[in-house]
């Protein structure tokens, strides 16, 4: 889902991450988008955007998000939320320098 491949950003700076959400159901899906960046386990920003997907459809979503000042690891989480139902998650590990 996450369409961003690189292995590090710029500390402090606004960077867009592109999430691609697939539809492989014979029904509409229509839930929640939240985007998460994690330090340590630990959700340092969030932002979510609502979704609708047609049936064997997808949808691309654009999530820009202002990266933290202090370097290091971090991991960014993107995940349908759909009420009744587990996430779907997607992952991505990357250095903010």
């Amino acid at each position: 889902m996450i369409d961003a491949w690189a292995e590090e950003y710029a500390a402090g700076k606004p960077q867009d991450f592109p999430v691609v959400i697939i539809n492989d159901l014979y029904e509409n899906w229509k839930g929640t988008v939240r985007v998460r960046l994690l330090c340590d386990g630990t959700s340092v920003l969030e932002t979510t955007q609502p979704c609708e997907v047609p049936a064997l459809g997808d949808a691309k979503l654009k999530f820009t998000l202002d990266l933290p000042a202090k370097t290091g690891k971090y991991e960014l989480e993107a995940a349908l939320i759909k009420p009744g139902a587990e996430p779907v998650r997607s992952l991505r590990d990357f250095q903010v320098k």
